[in-house]
């Protein structure tokens, strides 16, 4: 069904896929980047604890849920550069 419809299929996007992408896509903003955004993220979730610490709560977000699903994933699969520790 998510084929291309070249191949005969329905050519439907597999949106797991796709939102897996997204939502790593912004651990990497929140881990690389410094805006709004991200300083409420992290004083609001973060707070003292790296990336590997936090866990997913009844009453967290659903953006933050579904970013916390993922976590092992981009842990697993990406690549860090250790600057000064923070």
């Amino acid at each position: 069904m998510c084929e291309l419809k070249e191949q005969g299929s329905l050519g439907v996007t597999n949106f797991e896929i796709q939102n897996r992408c997204l939502l790593s896509k912004w651990w990497v903003k929140l881990c690389n980047k410094d805006g709004l955004w991200q300083q409420l993220i992290k004083n609001k979730y973060l707070k003292n604890k790296t990336v590997g610490e936090v866990q997913k709560k009844a009453t967290d977000s659903h953006l933050w849920k579904g970013l916390v699903n993922i976590k092992d994933q981009v842990i697993q699969l990406g690549r860090f550069n250790l600057r000064n520790g923070k």
